[in-house]
């Protein structure tokens, strides 16, 4: 019973956040009840990713391909649920390659994560503060990860290291518009 009325609730937030309804929101129930089957996940877990992306304005279009590719990160790595879903969803919008590029970047994320001494969630942490520097400039959610990455094996803290990559960033991108000694020496 309290399964079922879990299932509901979660069920009630999907709708809520994305605005699904009749034969899209039984066509979406089915997927989901597809993926359980293929995940160690509940429908209600599986409906709590659907709802976090929801709120990030996840289109219903990419909605269960998001939340299938959330799914199996959450079996494969330690960004999990809702939070790894926004963490996510947040860093692709900043970079501004958005939810299609999902697929690509989480497997570019587990790449990194099973090659370096830094986990994916450590990885992700430290792309947060290095995306939201770097957003200015337009650099690709692999370059973040790649940057993260490097920086994470260091040693480094993420909070610092964002504003670090952000002022070097300002520091080359001003040197390149004034010309002269200071593009030559950059």
């Amino acid at each position: 019973v309290k399964a079922a009325a879990d299932y509901e609730t979660a069920l009630v937030g999907v709708v809520k956040t994305t605005g699904l309804a009749g034969r899209e929101l039984a066509a979406f129930e089915a997927e989901m009840s597809g993926f359980v089957k293929t995940f160690a996940i509940s429908k209600g877990e599986l409906l709590g990713l659907a709802e976090a992306a929801g709120q990030l304005g996840v289109e219903t279009k990419d909605l269960a391909k998001f939340t299938k590719i959330m799914a199996e990160m959450g079996v494969a790595t330690d960004v999990v649920g809702a939070e790894g879903a926004k963490s996510i969803a947040r860093l692709l919008a900043v970079t501004g390659e958005g939810i299609s590029e999902a697929d690509r970047f989480t497997s570019a994320l587990v790449a990194l994560g099973n090659s370096a001494k830094a986990s994916e969630g450590e990885i992700m942490h430290m792309a947060t503060m290095v995306g939201q520097a770097t957003s200015i400039f337009g650099v690709s959610g692999a370059d973040v990860l790649g940057i993260s990455t490097a920086m994470k094996e260091l040693g480094l803290r993420a909070e610092s290291s964002g504003s670090s990559v952000g002022r070097a960033m300002i520091a080359v991108n001003t040197a390149i518009e004034s010309g002269g000694a200071s593009a030559a020496a950059m």
